[in-house]
């Protein structure tokens, strides 16, 4: 029988980079992923699980996963991972004195180029298919826009019509559709595009013109350890 794995080693380095008290998990996905209350990282070598969390923290501190984009994503592995990159890359910019050196070193041996001011235009490069990205590595981890959209934190600073979304989703509107499974996007899109088949459209129309975002701000000081 599998011994439960103590990750509190990574709690300080994921409440330093979030700026919020946020858990690590070790959970049994191939890839890391955060729910913003929680860090699930994969059963691995230690210096992988610290740069998951990172990474994943990171994210969670910059507000990468604003609920009109995890809609948008939902359903598409391909624009989830380039967003994914292009998030990971804008955070280690904006986060470098709250993130180890050595993961800011790594991102930019990944990708040296222009970097996205906010995460519209994360999404928006991610759909421009001449752009040329690489593919992000596994270290990254991966976004579940599903997940993301089902939890509701107290902290949470939406709008009247981003909780009216919350609530539709809350309502069984995607309960069964898997973050991994590209064939479920057509759901997605039915859910939010048809107007005269979706009873969410009256609260798509009125989130639609919501955009404000609000990024947690950052502790500051970094965790004093790395990769050994």
């Amino acid at each position: 029988m599998r011994q439960p794995v103590d990750t509190s080693r990574f709690r300080p380095l994921a409440h330093t980079v979030a700026g919020k008290p946020i858990q690590v998990i070790e959970g049994n996905e191939e890839l890391a992923y955060t729910d913003g209350e929680s860090i699930f990282v994969p059963r691995s070598p230690d210096h992988f699980q610290r740069a998951a969390v990172a990474a994943q923290a990171s994210l969670v501190a910059v507000g990468s996963f604003d609920r009109h984009i995890m809609v948008r994503i939902a359903g598409h592995h391909s624009l989830r991972r380039r967003y994914l990159l292009l998030e990971c890359l804008r955070a280690a910019a904006a986060l470098k004195l709250v993130l180890p050196l050595e993961f800011s070193n790594r991102m930019t041996a990944i990708y040296d180029g222009p970097i996205p001011s906010c995460p519209f235009e994360s999404l928006t490069w991610s759909r421009q298919a001449r752009r040329r990205l690489p593919d992000p590595p596994e270290w990254l981890g991966t976004i579940k826009p599903i997940r993301m959209l089902h939890a509701s934190g107290p902290g949470d600073s939406a709008s009247s019509a981003a909780q009216d979304l919350s609530a539709a989703l809350a309502e069984d509107a995607l309960p069964d559709i898997d973050d991994e499974q590209e064939s479920d996007r057509s759901r997605i899109l039915e859910l939010f595009s048809a107007p005269l088949r979706s009873p969410l459209s009256s609260k798509l129309e009125r989130f639609s013109g919501w955009a404000a975002h609000q990024a947690p701000t950052a502790a500051a000081w970094a965790g004093g350890w790395w990769w050994h």
